[in-house]
């Protein structure tokens, strides 16, 4: 098993857990902004590539009002599904940042499987697009940009993932003492003070 990181950025890790899910945060509600144009525009959209396909391909048995209809309908579907993912991103992030404060490791797991689902997604879409770019100088510049970004993920997963398992240290230490309050709390015990007699 990997070892666990005390820090992330030169920050304990609770202070790196809020940190990444305020940045989160505001990523996510900037992505649902970018993805509402795009849907308010639409139809702008399909008209722009229906009328690019007529102009650089040869015309088939197919008006111009169904081209835009069929990229209005591939537009839709597509930018609904990035919504539906940033939004669920937006409370990834939001329970990142309520586990941290409320130590609560099961409020971070969403987080977890979001990040390592998102990376591994990325891995495959950038195997298939250095494979249509083998032998181009963009591949280059590409590759190095994406090891970067995958590093970067790595160890901010890493430092998530540290996060996680202290807490879960932290509930596991509670769990006695929370288990003997709450003991004491069903079972008093009736003691009065004795008095005697001078």
């Amino acid at each position: 098993m990997a070892k666990l990181l005390n820090e992330v950025f030169c920050m304990s890790l609770h202070t790196a857990g809020f940190v990444i899910g305020v940045l989160g945060c505001i990523g996510s509600v900037l992505m649902m902004f970018i993805i509402g144009v795009a849907l308010f525009g639409a139809d702008e959209l399909a008209r722009s590539f229906a009328k690019d396909e007529m102009d650089k391909f040869e015309p088939v048995d197919e008006s111009m009002q169904q081209r835009e209809e069929h990229y209005h309908t591939i537009i839709v579907i597509v930018f609904s599904f990035f919504l539906i993912s940033v939004i669920w991103g937006l409370i990834s992030n939001i329970l990142l940042i309520l586990g941290t404060k409320k130590n609560r490791a099961s409020y971070i797991l969403p987080w977890l499987i979001t990040s390592a689902i998102a990376m591994f997604l990325t891995f495959i879409y950038k195997v298939f697009l250095f494979i249509r770019l083998a032998g181009s100088n963009e591949m280059h510049y590409a590759l190095v940009g994406y090891t970067i970004t995958l590093i970067l993920n790595i160890y901010i997963f890493r430092g998530i993932f540290s996060l996680y398992k202290h807490i879960q240290e932290i509930q596991k230490q509670e769990q006695p003492l929370n288990l003997q309050i709450d003991n004491e709390a069903a079972h008093p015990t009736d003691t009065y003070p004795i008095y005697s007699k001078l």
